[in-house]
């Protein structure tokens, strides 16, 4: 470890070495893996890097999981990657050249992302609290208004005006413009918002 904080060997060497190795579930149940390094014995077979590396990185990145049921967990886990927030430092350029660089045909930006104010070891190393992908809100848990049965939330209006919640979503199309022997082309035109046609755009 000591080679690796100087510089001396990189995160790549220890790979190729086999002092580090990815493992499968699968292969984790063959495995008798130490969370730490005073637990290690004859039979141990591997030792994790982090103690919390053990939840792995999506679920690294909730604050205080000893606190949740597990299953409340494992919905983050899966609604965590629907998040919405920034895609890239280089956002404006990205947005710019979207329909030329980008692969996927949806694009959802939240406009105005915050950073998480509880933050975890995971978010700091991967950077999510650079690029957020969220804004925090202030919530009451109560009855009110007797429209929020269940799971429904009343929303606050101002908050909603100044942008809470607001995000751009661009879909890119792609159509093959043809031109006729007869000499009649297509044409791509903006939406007429006036005239035949333009009562579709009120």
């Amino acid at each position: 470890m000591k080679e690796l904080l100087d510089g001396v060997r990189t995160f790549n060497d220890f790979l190729g070495d086999g002092l580090v190795e990815y493992l499968d579930v699968n292969e984790e149940n063959n495995a008798l893996i130490a969370l730490y390094e005073g637990e290690v014995t004859p039979e141990t077979t591997h030792i994790e890097i982090e103690p919390f590396t053990i939840l792995g990185v999506n679920a690294g990145l909730i604050p205080y999981p000893h606190h949740n049921q597990s299953p409340r967990n494992t919905y983050q886990c899966a609604m965590g990657k629907q998040a919405m927030g920034n895609i890239a430092y280089n956002q404006a350029s990205s947005i710019i050249c979207y329909s030329l660089c980008r692969m996927d045909t949806l694009l959802n930006i939240l406009v105005y992302p915050q950073r998480p104010l509880v933050t975890t070891r995971t978010i700091e190393l991967v950077g999510y609290d650079k690029l957020g992908a969220g804004q925090n809100a202030t919530v009451a848990v109560m009855s009110c208004s007797g429209y929020d049965i269940e799971d429904a939330i009343v929303m606050n209006k101002a908050s909603l005006d100044r942008g809470f919640g607001r995000c751009i979503v661009m879909k890119k199309y792609s159509n093959i413009i043809q031109k006729s022997r007869t000499g009649a082309s297509d044409s791509i035109l903006r939406p007429q918002r006036t005239g035949p046609g333009s009562e579709r755009m009120q």
